[in-house]
């Protein structure tokens, strides 16, 4: 940052709208420095890292973009399973499948599929609740609809975790 009344650039510069947009961990070791006689500086040199050598400290600047990421790919992780297990059940996936051509009643899913509405009722509250198919009220009936957009963060989920997105 520019120092002895200098202004530097304008506040549109971008390497000056990094710096002064300081993240979290940022201020956190600003906080921390701020006592001792420390040179702070932003990196892009290193910019997944964080170092303090004896009177001179480096923020990477893009380290909390690293940690939004490594958390991200812990949900991911943490998320697919349950939803791999529940396409992994036979009759839920044929559900989606006929559903993925158009909407449907619980009596037409069921009649479709061979299953008892209660049956189709007891798939459907789970395919409900993990988001993979909505609802949708109609004369007193409930319509059900794939969900899109959740099944493909699904298949884009499966795809980061096995490092496939390239194939997409």
């Amino acid at each position: 940052m520019p120092r002895g009344g200098d202004p530097g650039p304008g506040p549109d510069c971008p390497a000056e709208r990094l710096c002064t947009d300081l993240t979290p961990t940022m201020a956190g070791l600003l906080d921390a420095v701020a006592e001792a006689d420390v040179a702070l500086y932003p990196t892009v040199a290193f910019p997944l890292s964080q170092w303090i050598i004896s009177a001179t400290a480096f923020q990477g600047v893009l380290i909390e973009q690293m940690e939004r990421s490594c958390q991200a790919a812990a949900d991911r992780q943490a998320t697919l399973p349950p939803l791999l297990k529940i396409l992994g059940d036979r009759s839920k996936f044929q559900i989606l499948c006929v559903l993925r051509q158009g909407g449907k009643y619980n009596s037409e899913l069921a009649e479709e599929l061979g299953l008892t509405p209660a049956t189709m009722s007891h798939h459907m509250s789970i395919l409900l609740a993990n988001q993979l198919v909505t609802v949708e009220k109609r004369e007193a009936k409930l319509r059900y609809q794939l969900n899109r957009e959740a099944v493909g963060k699904v298949a884009t989920g499966l795809a980061w975790v096995f490092g496939l997105e390239d194939m997409f």
